[in-house]
């Protein structure tokens, strides 16, 4: 079914079921958390709060975004603003304007699927502390291999794209549909010719180009 927006419901519910039944999941979980035991800090966005969070509970569910930043002005955690960020609303748009779209979207989805944390590279490293930052980047891998759910902005050029699915932004590629009963459907596996343009297309994307994917 080829809605105009991601489901909430069903996001929900998959989440769920992976919580209660993947027994693989939680072994993961638990590796991930004692190998971050051994590194610098993490911060993480409390959508509740609209804040970057220092986290010292673990474990905790969060989830992760993967973009591309492009040349799109963004707000950074830094030195100089890491109390203001760190502060109770201070990534609401009336305080920081300069969040770019696909952020803001994660945030929101993140909110409406009932989870508290989303990571983003931008916001929950800092940016300039070196010691912070190569720490971090060191186990990228673990972060995103850690998060509940991973958001992928993969058909974006820049961080202002923002996240179709979460609002009705216009696709940069055709889904295969088709109608039954006036109903829409999208194909689940379009023809192989078509699946091969998509694959090449998809590896020529600045998203596949990022070191994280």
């Amino acid at each position: 079914l080829v809605p105009g927006l991601a489901s909430r419901d069903l996001v929900r519910s998959w989440l769920a079921q992976c919580k209660q039944s993947h027994d693989f999941c939680r072994k993961m979980d638990e590796k991930f958390y004692h190998q971050m035991r051994m590194t610098a800090m993490q911060y993480l966005i409390n959508v509740q709060d609209m804040c970057v969070e220092e986290v010292n509970q673990r474990p905790l569910d969060y989830l992760a975004l993967s973009y591309v930043w492009g040349r799109t002005a963004q707000l950074k955690l830094l030195r100089s603003n890491h109390a203001l960020i760190l502060s109770k609303g201070s990534l609401r748009k009336q305080r920081i304007p300069v969040i770019p779209q696909t952020i803001q979207d994660a945030i929101k989805f993140t909110r409406e699927i009932n989870e508290k944390y989303i990571w983003v590279d931008a916001l929950c490293i800092c940016q300039d502390d070196p010691v912070s930052r190569d720490s971090q980047l060191a186990i990228m891998n673990e972060i995103y291999k850690g998060a509940l759910m991973t958001l992928i902005a993969v058909e974006a050029k820049d961080a202002a794209s923002g996240l179709p699915g979460v609002e009705p932004y216009p696709s940069t590629r055709d889904r295969p549909m088709e109608t039954i009963n006036g109903i829409r459907f999208t194909t689940i596996l379009p023809p192989l010719n078509r699946r091969i343009a998509e694959l090449e297309q998809r590896e020529g994307s600045c998203w596949s180009k990022r070191a994280w994917t």
